[in-house]
């Protein structure tokens, strides 16, 4: 993280430096560079990027147009933001695994089988002919599991 960058624009800098000039620089770098050290240099500092570091970086990518404080309130709203979805994605993700387990006896089918399937259906469920399905039963248990994925799903993004 504070070996001095032999390439590119900012050559002389080290890894550090950059969090507060281009986060996305290392961001790139992290991902695309064919050296193994100079891959963990980059996500090393990347591990230790700040709020406050974001926030330099904004000032600076700005021109000066956006102060310090209007720039960390941004980065740190930002952040909680994505927290929040993160959290909300992974109580979607553990709602789906409890619904399929619930209704794969039902179908006849694994847990597995029965989350990809509402993944597949999660956006047009409703427009199911019936025609798709074996039995009014099976068709009326399709619905019914799919709503209660909606529902849960709807709880959770709502509140």
């Amino acid at each position: 993280m504070n070996s001095q960058i032999t390439f590119g624009k900012y050559k002389g800098s080290t890894p550090a430096q950059l969090k507060r000039v281009d986060p996305d620089y290392l961001k790139w770098g992290a991902a695309n560079l064919s050296s193994p050290k100079w891959r963990a240099e980059f996500q090393q500092a990347l591990a230790t990027l700040t709020d406050e570091d974001n926030a330099w970086a904004m000032v600076r990518s700005s021109g000066g147009e956006i102060d310090f404080e209007e720039a960390f309130i941004a980065v740190r709203d930002e952040r909680l933001e994505a927290e929040e979805n993160d959290r909300k994605l992974v109580a979607c993700e553990t709602a789906l695994h409890e619904i399929a387990a619930k209704w794969a006896p039902i179908f006849g089918k694994t847990p597995a089988q029965i989350a990809g399937i509402i993944h597949r259906c999660e956006m047009d469920w409703q427009d199911a002919p019936a025609s798709q399905f074996s039995s009014d039963k099976a068709y009326q248990d399709f619905r019914a599991m799919m709503a209660e994925n909606d529902a849960a799903t709807s709880a959770i993004w709502k509140g």
